[in-house]
């Protein structure tokens, strides 16, 4: 039963950081305005809500840390890997294992496109506030965040539970 699951998370992981690589790649074709990003069009997705612009992130969230290059790198492969140790030997169960898998997933594709790009490619928008443009990855890694904070903090009610 423990290898089933370990396949089902695993391929979780595969399938979301795969669909993060092909919008990147299609933001990338799409949205991006040749070498100097000056002819790139924003794509209305719901006027005054959202649009898809083609940005380049050097940093991490929120571009903070940005032009930090390798340093940002080897923090982010080591908290990746505590992660994935954390997942493997403490076993978390539930919607915990599920949680830190979608973490794993978008952590890992944007530490792809730093390693081999030296940003990462962002491209959804809010327009309806002021806040960073983000991509699936981030996405990946916020919802992933909270499932694994819900999934531990249930878990925790059910022990205290007589």
């Amino acid at each position: 039963m423990r290898f089933k699951r370990a396949g089902s998370l695993f391929a979780a992981m595969a399938a979301a950081a795969l669909l993060d690589r092909l919008s990147k790649a299609w933001a990338a074709a799409k949205l991006a305005g040749g070498a100097d990003n000056m002819t790139a069009r924003p794509i209305e997705i719901v006027p005054g809500v959202a649009r898809l612009r083609y940005a380049e992130n050097t940093g991490a969230a929120f571009s903070m840390f940005s032009d930090r290059g390798w340093p940002l790198i080897a923090v982010t492969a080591m908290v990746l890997a505590l992660i994935a140790f954390w997942l493997i030997a403490k076993r978390p169960g539930g919607l915990a294992d599920w949680g830190l898998a979608l973490v794993l997933a978008g952590g890992l594709s944007n530490l792809y496109d730093r390693i081999v790009y030296g940003y990462v490619v962002d491209f959804i928008e809010p327009t309806f506030v002021r806040f960073a443009v983000f991509n699936l990855a981030d996405t990946w890694v916020c919802v992933g965040a909270a499932l694994t904070l819900i999934g531990l903090w249930t878990k925790e009610r059910r022990k205290k539970t007589p």
